[in-house]
């Protein structure tokens, strides 16, 4: 169940944060031990090398030292396999060490930061957006209180004036 008491969440990611520690502990002394195996099987195929050198490629000897030679090579693949892939769990260990555990309910300080930085940018922008918005506003308002009268009566006047006109323009062609 999650629990919104922030002494309960913090409890919850200290914990976390002792796990991710005590594991990425786990995981180095693994990737210690990964090497030193990578150490003798290279040890191994370095001696494997020099006795072909010394003895020569030839006989039933040298079809042993071949297959074995493969074998530890093969072998000396997957521990470098395995030695990548502890590492890469070590970096993400670190990564989510360094953001902050994720706790069900919480998310990372790092990522909190980030949606907190962009919620605030696009606080601004509508700040910016109503701002400029209630300026046009203003002027609009400004059109039809002041603009808007003043050319209803300009139109008014121009009307009578034709109206006024129109009668005259009969009369000058009768």
């Amino acid at each position: 169940m999650i629990s919104h008491d922030p002494n309960k969440i913090e409890e919850q990611k200290q914990a976390a944060i002792d796990l991710l520690k005590r594991e990425l502990e786990d995981l180095k002394l693994d990737l210690s031990d990964l090497q030193d195996n990578k150490d003798d099987i290279e040890a191994i195929i370095e001696d494997i090398e020099d006795q072909i050198d010394a003895r020569g490629e030839d006989g039933e000897w040298f079809e042993r030292a071949s297959r074995a030679l493969s074998a530890n090579r093969n072998l000396l693949r997957q521990e470098r396999d395995k030695i990548i892939k502890k590492r890469n769990a070590i970096r993400a260990i670190e990564r989510q060490l360094f953001e902050g555990p994720k706790i069900k309910g919480s998310i990372p300080a790092a990522h909190h930061e980030r949606i907190v930085s962009q919620r605030d940018a696009r606080v601004a922008s509508l700040v910016g957006k109503i701002s400029i918005l209630n300026q046009q506003r203003k002027i609009y308002r400004d059109c039809v209180s002041v603009y808007l009268p003043t050319f209803v009566a300009d139109l008014d006047v121009r009307a009578q004036e034709l109206e006024d006109a129109a009668p005259r323009a009969e009369k000058e062609e009768a």
